[in-house]
């Protein structure tokens, strides 16, 4: 995104990466999972984004949303 638009797109698709990490560790919490539970939510998101089925199962490098799943 850096190359493609610049500093300030690039920095808006870094924080909702991160959040999206966030949000699926702090959605399997608010459903009542134990943490190993809600730790693998967070994995499942950071597949997702390796992985998309939007993208033919590629996409992005996880990075972002693996540090809001920590």
């Amino acid at each position: 995104m850096l190359r493609s638009l610049g500093k300030g797109p690039a920095l808006v698709v870094a924080i909702f990466d991160i959040l999206k990490g966030v949000l699926a560790v702090l959605l399997g919490r608010a459903l009542g999972l134990d943490a190993p539970y809600a730790a693998l939510c967070g994995v499942a998101a950071v597949l997702g984004h390796n992985f998309s089925p939007f993208l033919g199962f590629r996409g992005g490098k996880g990075v972002a949303t693996s540090f809001g799943v920590l």
